[in-house]
């Protein structure tokens, strides 16, 4: 790597000394577990930068993906884990992807929609968890369907107020294999870029990340991880050009 490790280096990345590492256990694809026991690919992560900083980690767990942007931009965690979105950039510094997932539909079953480009259209309602990245997109990317940012997607759907949950595949997967009433429609409306996000203004912090993030990516320390928390179907991201 180019970046030393130094003083000034840990004190940019984790000015309290330790690292604290923002967790969404809402997302079973970043983490898994409790918040007092948490596993998964982004604990992983956290404990290697911790570790080539020789600093202690502090996992700061949360229910929700709003809840880590949040802290992420108060100050109260030092990095986090998370999907890019153009609306965060003013605030955060983002890694190169490390994996990538989809952003897909569940439906009722049956329906008359096949697959997930015939959603968008009038009088059809979504639901999506509010501060994702997804959610996001959509309210950009929608043309006709209308944009539901609530709590609980699951539960406004089962409330019949709203027609499609949109989320991430295999979130979505999951729920539908223990509900026969529903399914996930073919195809994607995204293509979600996970990535580390550090808050701006820390440019020697940033740089040190991306290229630790390309080194764990071409190691097969990414995937391994990915497999050992059981998401093998997870596509690792291709070599960034740093």
């Amino acid at each position: 790597m180019s970046i030393s490790v130094d003083d000034t280096l840990r004190a940019e990345i984790a000015p309290k000394k330790r690292l604290r590492a923002a967790i969404n256990l809402a997302n079973p694809l970043l983490a898994q577990g409790t918040a007092e026991a948490p596993r998964g690919i982004s604990i992983d992560l956290a404990a290697e930068i911790g570790r080539r900083l020789g600093v202690e980690v502090e996992y700061v767990a949360f229910n929700a993906a709003g809840k880590v942007v949040e802290a992420l931009k108060s100050g109260e965690c030092d990095v986090a884990f998370m999907a890019s979105d153009p609306a965060r950039a003013s605030d955060f510094n983002f890694s190169p992807a490390y994996f990538l997932i989809e952003g897909a539909y569940l439906v009722g079953a049956p329906s008359a929609l096949a697959q997930a480009d015939d959603v968008d259209q009038a009088s059809r309602r979504i639901a999506a968890n509010k501060g994702t990245a997804y959610a996001q997109y959509l309210a950009r990317a929608l043309k006709s369907a209308e944009l539901l940012a609530v709590d609980d997607a699951f539960a406004t759907f089962r409330a019949n107020e709203a027609e499609a949950v949109a989320g991430i595949r295999q979130a979505l997967n999951s729920y539908a294999a223990t509900h026969s009433d529903v399914w996930v429609l073919p195809g994607r409306f995204m293509e979600i870029h996970q990535v580390i996000a550090l808050p701006v203004g820390r440019a020697r912090a940033a740089l040190f990340v991306e290229e630790l993030i390309e080194e764990l990516k071409s190691s097969g320390f990414v995937r391994a991880s990915l497999d050992r928390s059981g998401h093998p179907d997870v596509l690792l991201a291709p070599p960034a050009a740093l």
